[in-house]
């Protein structure tokens, strides 16, 4: 970040694009303390902290590349607000903003909507708070194209492809040919295996709750009555996230999946723990604390 900043203050032109990957310390602090950034406490203690990304990195920043996991909890990237202040002193340097996250008023507080392949870009002005379909001088270009994960870049197909293709090999060289037995095949593929026959397999039992929700869902504002779980362990091989969500089902709860993060088990590898974070809606207050 310093070394950008150096580079901004220099007279140009350059003839260089400089990319910089930005840190969690980079983002924010803890107000008041003298501590060096302690990563762990800001996950488990993000509302002790502010963002300081419109002050400590957004001067020096022309383009911005979004792809944070974010959550009210969290102080956002950039508000509104900072981006205002940025423009009234002068600072209008940041004139494109791509949020892969695309979370819409997330942690990119101005991504106001979603936008398509054919059109990706809104224009957003700082100083009237007002958005338009055409890219103007006067504002920040902002892309949040929801579907951006599908569009493959050729190297991408071709490293899926390179690791897909040794499983296929297995695949055939086992005459897989019975349904039933998929048990059978590499650990890779039997557990990536979520139906069969038309019926889900074990390990993805889970996915029958979320479908029933989903299909009679209740809208829910953070502000009524909830509380957010965060479990972390072995969640889908142990089946535990089955047992959450039944415990949750049964106390005819509404839930909402926040964030789950998945890492593979790799044969011969210690197994990691996977992460999943739910927020439980319930009216009755009794009924939240049994969860």
């Amino acid at each position: 970040i310093e070394e950008a900043k150096n580079i901004k203050s220099k007279p140009g032109p350059h003839k260089c694009v400089y990319g910089v990957m930005v840190e969690q310390k980079d983002l924010v602090c803890k107000p008041g303390s003298t501590e060096p950034f302690n990563l762990k406490h800001y996950r488990e203690n993000p509302s002790e902290y502010k963002s300081i990304f419109h002050s400590n990195v957004a001067p020096a920043c022309n383009v911005l590349i979004n792809g944070i996991y974010w959550d009210e909890r969290y102080p956002r990237v950039l508000s509104k607000q900072d981006m205002t202040e940025l423009y009234k002193d002068g600072h209008k340097n940041l004139f494109a903003v791509g949020d892969i996250s695309c979370d819409v008023n997330g942690s990119v507080e101005f991504l106001e909507k979603t936008t398509t392949i054919d059109n990706p870009f809104f224009s957003w002005n700082p100083m009237t708070n007002k958005s338009t379909d055409e890219i103007t001088s006067e504002g920040v270009a902002v892309m949040g194209v929801d579907i951006l994960p599908t569009e493959l870049s050729v190297e991408s197909s071709k490293h899926f492809g390179d690791a897909l293709l040794p499983l296929l090999k297995k695949m055939i060289v086992n005459r897989h040919h019975n349904d039933s037995d998929y048990q059978h095949l590499p650990a890779e593929l039997s557990n990536s295996c979520i139906a069969q026959n038309g019926l889900l397999t074990p390990n993805f039992e889970y996915i029958r709750a979320l479908m029933e929700r989903t299909a009679k869902a209740v809208h829910h504002a953070i502000r009524d009555p909830h509380i957010l779980l965060r479990i972390q362990g072995h969640l889908f091989d142990s089946g535990l996230i089955n047992q959450i969500l039944d415990v949750i089902e049964g106390l005819d709860c509404h839930f909402e999946v926040e964030e789950c993060n998945v890492t593979p088990s790799i044969s011969g590898a210690a197994r990691v723990k996977s992460t999943l974070m739910i927020r439980v809606f319930s009216d009755d207050d009794d009924t939240l604390n049994n969860v």
